[in-house]
């Protein structure tokens, strides 16, 4: 059963809710790190150069919209296939999907740009998604902004479906 494995890794890895939805688990932060202002943000404090996170999306627990200030690598580990959805203004709905299977065009990873506004999901019934995040530099709460339905739909109508399922 799925969600026996959910469950082995939310307490093998001491996974936590985290507020995008699904869970996760710092497991890196530099060493190094440089003031904000280095890197052209208007927030304060120190930016380690990298930061890593397992995360755990099961199916039916959305990542919710939201974007980051820098870029964000995705390596799937475990479990089913995974779409992370972005959403790009000369574009409009741009999909990658995570998981061990190429011939059905899934990847092993993905990049995220800088200030891509994104989200993700896990479609199998039951099933799940265990990847890695690196952020670099690194992930900091005052550099992640969490987006609502309204505003997103009111930039992009042509994907209102997707926006209302990953942020009800």
């Amino acid at each position: 059963m799925k969600n026996q494995r959910v469950q082995y890794w939310v307490d093998k890895l001491q996974l936590e809710p985290h507020p995008e939805g699904g869970f996760y688990k710092e497991n890196y932060r530099s060493s190094i790190s440089f003031p904000a202002e280095e890197f052209g943000l208007s927030t304060s404090g120190q930016r380690e150069i990298a930061t890593s996170i397992y995360f755990l999306l099961p199916f039916g627990n959305n990542s919710r919209f939201h974007r980051l200030a820098f870029d964000e690598l995705w390596y799937f580990h475990d479990g089913d296939p995974i779409s992370v959805h972005t959403l790009i203004p000369e574009k409009g709905l741009v999909t990658y999907t995570l998981g061990l299977n190429p011939e059905e065009n899934q990847h092993l990873s993905c990049l995220i740009p800088a200030q891509t506004i994104f989200g993700a999901e896990v479609s199998t019934k039951d099933g799940f998604a265990l990847v890695s995040c690196v952020v670099s530099p690194g992930f900091n709460f005052q550099d992640f902004e969490m987006l609502h339905a309204k505003d997103l739909i009111e930039a992009f109508p042509q994907e209102k479906n997707i926006i209302e399922q990953l942020n009800p």
